[in-house]
């Protein structure tokens, strides 16, 4: 007996037109697909918005850090590694002058 190979793409959709037939809540649904009824809502929305492209896995990188080190300041901090190779890492004289 083969395995079925099912991408998520494939049981997105099947949820998704599973929630439109209307048969079932969305909460038997999210249990049959084992997701949180969070994550259901999260997809039957996508695909209202934006179709099946919606239903694509999208990236979790961050699209805003205001805590991020600014560019020039981590160039600055490379250029000072890259010239200061031989001070140890547990010296104290790099800090103090």
């Amino acid at each position: 007996m083969a395995w079925k190979n099912v991408s998520a793409m494939d049981e997105r959709l099947r949820f998704v037109l599973e929630a439109q037939l209307g048969r079932c809540t969305i909460t038997d649904i999210c249990k049959r697909y084992g997701i949180s009824r969070k994550t259901g809502y999260k997809w039957l929305n996508r695909f209202a918005q934006h179709g099946f492209e919606g239903l694509k896995e999208h990236s979790r990188v961050a699209k805003h850090c205001p805590h991020r080190t600014d560019s020039k300041m981590v160039e600055q901090l490379v250029e000072q590694r890259k010239r200061h190779r031989t001070m140890a890492a547990d010296s104290k004289t790099w800090l103090c002058g």
